[in-house]
């Protein structure tokens, strides 16, 4: 019965994510209530919108709509940023995370 949730959930954020940002607040919820436990769920929903970004990027790349020397820079954040954040995720009780 959650797979039936979640799903169209999950196509629901990835419209929102794709149009405006923010998907996620609509697909954690999802996860969480599909009875993931919240790591699980974080690194799922982080998975699914890292995939989105990673395609969006490669398309605008192919069309000449990126600046290139910036985004070496933008990549290397990027990476640095997920790794901290993910590093913060693992050191948080999952009740926290839950609450959060």
């Amino acid at each position: 019965m959650e797979f039936l949730i979640v799903c169209p959930l999950a196509l629901v954020a990835g419209f929102v994510d794709a149009i405006a940002g923010g998907g996620g607040l609509i697909s954690l919820p999802a996860y969480f209530f599909a009875g993931l436990p919240p790591h699980a769920a974080i690194a799922t929903n982080k998975l699914s919108s890292t995939l989105g970004t990673l395609v969006a990027t490669v398309r605008y790349a192919l069309f000449g709509y990126m600046v290139k020397r910036f985004v070496v820079a933008g990549v290397a954040c990027g990476l640095v940023g997920s790794a901290i954040g993910a590093n913060l995720a693992l050191l948080a009780d999952a009740t926290v995370l839950t609450v959060v």
